[in-house]
């Protein structure tokens, strides 16, 4: 059986491809890069709150567990 999580994704790739069909490359390529300014913006946002040196390293790992989330 296959995990919720793992249908989810599946669908999502399905929906995404589907979608990519309708459109023409350059609209699909121009809703990957605002996904990615999105992203960068969102790590960005929360990397502020790390300032203190001291959490920078914390700030890193939770950036990327937020890159690879998404």
């Amino acid at each position: 059986m296959l995990e919720p999580l793992m249908v989810a994704r599946r669908r999502l790739h399905l929906e995404k491809e589907r979608r990519s069909e309708k459109m023409g490359c350059t609209a699909k390529r121009r809703e990957e890069q605002i996904k990615g300014c999105i992203k960068r913006s969102e790590i960005r946002s929360r990397l502020r709150f790390f300032k203190n040196e001291r959490y920078m390293f914390a700030g890193a790992r939770l950036s990327h567990q937020i890159y690879v989330q998404t």
